[in-house]
């Protein structure tokens, strides 16, 4: 800015670089790539005439990929160099750690220490004033926060799939353990009445489609995706997602369509909430968006009130998913089982527990598992118990019973008799009782 002021004329790529070289040393070529698409990002979004925020976290070019793709070119840059080339690449990197460990939620203590050992170094090196009591406080509410937690298995293999976290502040933004990043939007349902969510674009101020969810319809345990649209729609930079009373507010279309994808709006999403309720309030930590072209078959299945996830390892091709029938005359509620009804035999663990396989047509036992009080704990969860030490077949008339032959799941009406399969039961015991809600059959070539 000096050299211009002296003479507006000059080259300012020229200038830059000079600056670069002699202030970087042999640092200066990642400084300057790192430059040179900073500033890309930046007239991007410009050119795009994206609303501007004083809040400059919240810019939607910093993304995760392009956060952790310069963090590994600034840790590069500075371990090229030593001495005081070394300090001011890593006055450079402070900024940018700030940013991840904020944005993130990269809190593992290693990035603050270094921010922190940064801070010490800049006191010692430069006539400056920092207010440690603010830093601190920073600092504890960082560590105190949640991370940023993996998508379900479903969404792994989505290369472009864009995640909307909650924003690090507003009104209606709480902390909420077990949540992405430890925060979440929170709305209330209005007695037993159904939950909106939904798309509005606010340019043409136009609601563009809504689904809602009757009481009982969300998962009361865990976080869950739920799918909104059940058929793609395009996105404008000015498509909203609102929830309720429109405290749950994602800016789906800037994301989309600004930050990560300059031709999105040629194309169609799909646009999953991730969402838990418990006593009529209503949490929400992120928000997936999934190009049409690029949603797995499995995603676009619409999910059943209380439908529990299968461990990945058992979302495999040609897996068996047996649960227990709603008119199941055995069936009893229970809030942790899938679908929220299992089946129960009496067992107080004292004696051993039979479950098998018998084939009705034959009149024959294929196959008999004993079970120990040991391997199903009380600590109320499901567990998953293997039934069988190696593969078996099963039978077009095969059903799989347990105790006095309440538990009965039909295996035979869907299994293939030519293919061997792993069995595992889902239970829960009790002081005493034993709990079923589903069965599951691995192929043999994809057993793990």
């Amino acid at each position: 800015m000096l050299k211009l002021s002296q003479n507006p004329y000059d080259d300012l790529d020229k200038l830059i670089k000079n600056y670069i070289n002699a202030f970087y040393g042999d640092a200066a070529p990642a400084i300057q790539q790192y430059f040179n698409e900073l500033s890309a990002a930046l007239d991007k979004f410009n050119t795009k005439n994206s609303s501007w925020n004083y809040r400059t976290i919240d810019a939607e070019y910093l993304t995760k990929n392009n956060l952790l793709a310069w963090d590994k070119l600034i840790e590069n840059a500075e371990k090229s160099v030593k001495d005081e080339y070394a300090f001011r690449v890593r006055m450079l990197r402070l900024g940018l750690d700030c940013t991840i460990v904020s944005k993130l939620g990269d809190n593992d203590g290693s990035r603050l220490a270094r921010i922190r050992k940064t801070m010490q170094e800049i006191q010692k090196k430069r006539p400056v004033n920092i207010n440690w009591k603010s830093f601190e406080n920073w600092s504890r509410n960082i560590a105190d926060r949640g991370k940023e937690l993996p998508l379900p298995p479903a969404f792994s293999n989505i290369k472009n799939a864009i995640v909307i976290p909650v924003p690090e502040r507003g009104p209606t933004v709480k902390a909420h353990k077990g949540a992405n990043l430890g925060r979440t939007f929170v709305e209330q349902r209005k007695g037993k009445s159904a939950f909106r969510i939904g798309f509005y674009d606010r340019v043409s101020k136009k609601h563009i489609l809504s689904k809602t969810f009757d009481a009982g319809a969300i998962n009361n345990k865990n976080f869950d995706f739920y799918l909104i649209n059940a058929k793609p729609v395009k996105l404008t930079p000015s498509t909203i997602c609102y929830g309720g009373s429109w405290y749950m507010n994602y800016n789906i279309g800037a994301s989309a369509v600004q930050r990560d994808n300059a031709e999105s709006l040629n194309q169609k999403f799909y646009i999953f909430v991730s969402l838990k309720e418990e006593n009529n309030t209503i949490y929400s930590d992120r928000i997936c968006i999934v190009p049409e072209q690029e949603c797995p078959q499995e995603l676009l299945k619409v999910r059943l009130p209380g439908e529990v996830a299968l461990p990945p390892e058992m979302q495999v091709k040609g897996m068996l998913d047996f649960t227990v029938a709603k008119n199941n005359k055995n069936a009893v509620a229970d809030t942790d089982a899938n679908l929220r009804r299992a089946i129960p035999e009496i067992w107080d663990g004292k004696a051993i527990f039979r479950v098998g396989i018998y084939d009705t047509k034959a009149k024959k036992y294929n196959s008999v598992r004993l079970l120990k009080a040991s391997e199903i704990p009380i600590d109320g969860k499901f567990h998953w118990v293997k039934f069988n030490a190696s593969p078996i077949k099963v039978t077009a008339s095969s059903s799989l019973f347990g105790g006095r032959w309440a538990m009965l799941f039909f295996l035979g009406a869907k299994a293939d008799v030519n293919t061997d399969y792993t069995i595992y039961m889902s239970l829960k015991r009790e002081e005493n009782r034993l709990l079923c809600d589903r069965v599951v059959l691995i192929p043999a070539k994809t057993d793990k």
